[in-house]
């Protein structure tokens, strides 16, 4: 079998208390005890939920999607299902991870969740850097941890309040100094746009399929796109296969024409081209370069 990086669901993270109430869309735990506790954590790996990060404590790097960003104290990162990390830590390193599954934000909050731009995965900086006054943001994360770990008969519920509390809170500073902002009153309708698009990028590459699962037109569709995040339907599908390209040729020992197949291509010759067009580079110098 072709080596494949690994995809990680909360159930395969070492276990406690917490995960007793709650099931398995839920979890939150120190990065020091992440680290020490899940071995090869800091190889590449995706997820199928979504990830908030924040170090308090150490230095390092973090890579997403082959871009690299810097650790330190109070460095923030989102990761939405599928993208791609990993990681180079200091040993002092701390700081608190929290896994969630959609359904556990959503079935309070509703749509809530995909109005964050932060976990926006193509248009959106999954980074931001907290400074000032870290008390609140550090005080909220211990609580939810202590909660957690305590044996508490309304935990889900508080668990869910502390986290909705988090993400407004990282909302309202990462919209004061947004690395790559989203805003447009079209943005929700494209969020559907782009959740589809995660969803069937290997099966469906034409505007109007999308479109139709929309119910909208495909001129539509693209005036949607233009106006949220200042590119077309057409952009954005060719920029989802390309970085799932990337994953596959960077990160598993499939060949070319596997991976071609593999991303919908019957055509193995015009995956290649296709590729070079939007890559800049041939799939096979692309893999070369990061070896």
């Amino acid at each position: 079998m072709k080596k494949i990086y690994p995809t990680y669901c909360i159930a395969n993270y070492p276990e406690n208390d917490g995960l007793e109430q709650i099931g398995n869309t839920f979890y939150i735990t120190k990065l020091s005890s992440l680290v020490q506790g899940f071995p090869n954590i800091d190889k590449p790996h995706t997820h199928t939920f979504y990830m908030l990060m924040i170090v308090t404590q150490g230095t390092g790097r973090h890579t997403i999607d082959f871009v690299d960003y810097p650790i330190h104290a109070f460095a923030t990162f989102f990761l939405t299902p599928g993208q791609v990390h990993s990681w180079e830590l200091s040993p002092n390193v701390d700081g608190y991870a929290i896994f969630f599954e959609a359904n556990f934000f959503i079935q309070t909050y509703k749509s809530r969740l995909y109005e964050y731009p932060f976990f926006n995965s193509q248009e959106s900086l999954p980074y931001l850097a907290i400074s000032g006054d870290t008390n609140f943001i550090h005080s909220m994360l211990t609580y939810q941890y202590q909660t957690y770990l305590a044996a508490t008969p309304t935990k889900p519920d508080i668990l869910l309040a502390y986290l909705y509390i988090i993400l407004e809170y990282l909302k309202r500073i990462y919209d004061e100094q947004p690395p790559k902002q989203v805003n447009s009153p079209h943005f929700s309708k494209w969020r559907n746009f782009e959740i589809l698009l995660n969803e069937h990028f290997s099966k469906k590459k034409e505007v109007g399929e999308y479109a139709k699962m929309m119910n909208i037109s495909a001129n539509y569709l693209n005036v949607l796109c233009k106006n949220s995040v200042g590119k077309t339907a057409s952009q954005l599908i060719q920029e989802r296969i390309i970085t799932e390209a990337k994953r596959l040729l960077v990160h598993t020992s499939l060949n070319i024409k596997e991976i071609s197949y593999q991303l919908g291509f019957e055509d193995y010759a015009y995956f290649s081209r296709f590729f070079k067009k939007y890559a800049q580079l041939t799939a096979e110098g692309f893999r070369k370069s990061h070896k």
